[in-house]
């Protein structure tokens, strides 16, 4: 299974993908952006981070999930 380095505090969760037939893991995004401010990234550098390098990637049929629990860091 495909993780993120250094966001394991962002991990909510695990699923079952019946269609890939694996699991992969399930990342909440405002946690992930969180962490990196935590780390000392600015917000903007966090968010532009977590939207090329995870949302915008793709790494195989394991490729964790993400998901949105409200529109924090989502900017219109």
């Amino acid at each position: 299974m495909k993780t993120f380095n250094d966001l394991e505090e962002a991990v909510i969760g695990l699923t079952d993908d019946p269609v890939s037939q694996t699991k992969r893991w399930v990342y909440d995004y405002n946690k992930c952006i969180e962490v990196l401010i935590s780390k000392g990234e600015t917000e903007q550098d966090a968010i532009d981070w977590v939207d090329y390098n995870i949302v915008g990637s793709y790494y195989g049929k394991d490729t964790p999930i993400i998901m949105y629990r409200n529109d924090l860091y989502i900017k219109p």
